[in-house]
């Protein structure tokens, strides 16, 4: 915009005189009143990098918007798109360790001399992953290994399903390395609670475990008969670490047997790695050992444990009347005696089932701690350990504490489930029911909700049910508020006002009369009110209100007296 100005002195002989202003320039600005809508990460660990957003429409003009995008004190000089009257600004917000903690995510929008700003809290945190070590990775049989997983100082680690006693506390097992411990995967598990949510990270690693060659008659049989004439093929297999050479000759030190070809049949067998060397002397040919079933009754042996009758894994399950089962094989039949190692379960004895049911089966214990448990087996040619797992579970438990039978709702609050929850390793559902028909979607509470609810909770292990009375209660709201006579009262006369209100629990009545109104009398529970002879200053506005533990209620009523 611009003025301007002239003055005409023509008629006076002079000329036209004429200026102009400098030109104003009118900008007009639209900034929405709604605040920008940010898009982020509740939760951000440190060193990681995530995308964040933020966007508004109805600018103008959108091109000369000013957008400010930080996270704490650091700008992150956001990459701005328009599109009409909208823009979307993103950026990325990388989490060093120096903003550990909570933090604000700002985004603020100046345009035209106003701004509109959102924050968002990001809670910034740091959960490296979890630290598992073996003292050694490989190790020679009988060997002592500890296995150690540690994480942060807020971490709670779990090992091989047992937790630590406390965060940041590591988590270890001891083991003797066996046979069956080759190849062995340990799971270490951590976890984080972070402003709510619990975060989980987990690492494993396996050990190696060195052992003599093993000759048994599974895989290289002790005694063959074959017939006289047609060769044969002599098959013999040998387990150990590292995976042993298997070397078959005669024994009287003649000829070698080739393995899985046609030749003689007497031999003698050796099999031998750099842990060892193990022999197994068959008999003359065209014979086999005199017959003797079971093979173990003929020849002593060491005390061996089997994966299916001595496992690794082992549940409890509180109340199944079950003992743990560890049967080894061996003869003379070897004593086996399993001792809690670490933990909870240090120096507990655990209880076993006996091979055959006997009246002496020890007595089944009503609490059973899980934890790392090692099983020794020996007898007079040696002693063997292994490493058990035991967990416990339960079957579902509902009583007072956790499923009180008498409920109160509030008449309008937002619904939700009944409260009601149950005890039980798996941890149990619980599905509520009235009269069979499922708890429903609904959003408030009404008083059709009061009633008898049925709440069954279920797990692997069984089913307990509770019977649940829901009570309702409500507002106050007086319902009626009446004069008797109606219309009014002439001097001298008698009214009666009635209050009657609905509400629970009962509802508390007060009155409230007009200034100056005397000799009022009140029933015992104050729904009535009475005047005898009514004068003058009896008339007006009168006030009955109902008032209970979740609220008050008011009606007003005028009374003439005339």
């Amino acid at each position: 915009f611009s003025c301007r100005a002239e003055l005409d002195l023509r008629p006076h002989g002079l000329g036209l005189f004429e200026n102009s202003s400098a030109p104003r320039e009118l900008r007009t600005f639209s900034l929405s009143p709604d605040p920008p809508r940010l898009a982020a990460p509740r939760l951000l660990e440190v060193g990681s990098e995530r995308p964040v957003s933020c966007a508004l429409d109805g600018l103008f003009p959108a091109s000369e918007a000013r957008v400010y995008l930080a996270l704490g004190d650091q700008n992150l000089s956001p990459d701005v798109t328009l599109e009409g009257d909208a823009f979307v600004a993103t950026a990325t917000a990388t989490a060093s360790a120096e903003q550990e903690g909570a933090r604000q995510l700002v985004c603020n929008v100046t345009l035209g001399g106003e701004n509109r700003e959102t924050r968002e809290n990001v809670t910034i945190y740091s959960f490296p992953a979890p630290l598992l070590t073996l003292s050694e990775p490989s190790v020679s049989e009988g060997q002592m290994v500890t296995v150690t997983c540690a994480a942060g100082a807020q971490a709670l680690v779990t090992l091989e399903g047992v937790p630590a006693a406390v965060p940041g506390q590591p988590a270890q097992l001891k083991l003797n390395a066996t046979e069956n411990d080759d190849r062995r995967s340990f799971f270490c598990d951590a976890t984080l609670d972070v402003d709510g949510e619990t975060l989980i990270k987990n690492r494993s690693a396996e050990l190696r475990v060195l052992y003599a060659p093993r000759l048994d008659d599974s895989d290289c049989p002790r005694s063959w008969t074959w017939p006289e004439g047609p060769e044969q093929t002599l098959r013999c297999e040998a387990r150990g670490n590292p995976e042993p050479s298997v070397h078959c000759a005669r024994s009287d030190g003649g000829a070698v047997l080739a393995l899985g070809l046609l030749g003689p049949v007497t031999r003698a067998l050796s099999a031998a790695n750099d842990q060892g060397e193990a022999d197994l002397w068959d008999n003359p040919s065209w014979t086999s050992w005199p017959p003797c079933e079971p093979l173990q009754s003929c020849f002593p042996d060491g005390p061996r444990f089997e994966e299916p009758s001595c496992p690794s894994n082992w549940t409890w399950v509180e109340g199944s009347g079950r003992l743990f089962s560890c049967e080894v094989d061996g003869k003379p039949q070897p004593s086996v005696k399993c001792v809690g190692s670490g933990g909870a379960t240090e120096g507990v004895l655990l209880p076993l089932a006996p091979p055959d049911p006997s009246p002496r089966a020890p007595r089944i214990p009503r609490v059973l701690a899980p934890g790392i448990y090692v099983c020794n087996a020996t007898n007079r040619h040696g002693s063997v350990a292994k490493t058990v797992v035991v967990s416990a579970e339960s079957p579902p438990e509902m009583d007072e504490s956790t499923c009180p039978s008498h409920q109160t709702w509030l008449e309008g609050a937002e619904a939700s489930a009944l409260a009601c929850a149950a005890r039980g390793r798996p941890s149990p559902g619980v599905r509520c029911s009235r009269e069979g028909i499922p708890w429903p979607e609904q959003q408030r509470v009404s008083r059709e909700d009061a009633g008898t609810y049925h709440c069954v909770a279920t797990n692997a292990h069984g089913t307990d049910s509770r019977t649940v009375t829901v009570g309702v209660e409500y507002r106050p709201v007086v319902a009626e508020l009446a004069a008797s006579p109606p219309g009014g009262v002439r001097p001298g006369g008698n009214f009666t006002l009635t209050c009657r209100a609905e509400a629970w629990p009962p509802a508390q009545i007060s009155w409230r009369a007009p200034p100056g109104a005397l000799n009022i009398g009140l029933s015992s529970n104050n729904s009535t009110l009475s005047v005898a002879g009514a004068m003058g200053s009896h008339g007006g506005e009168y006030e009955c209100a109902a008032t209970n533990a979740h609220g008050r209620h008011a009606r007003r009523i005028t009374v003439r007296v005339a």
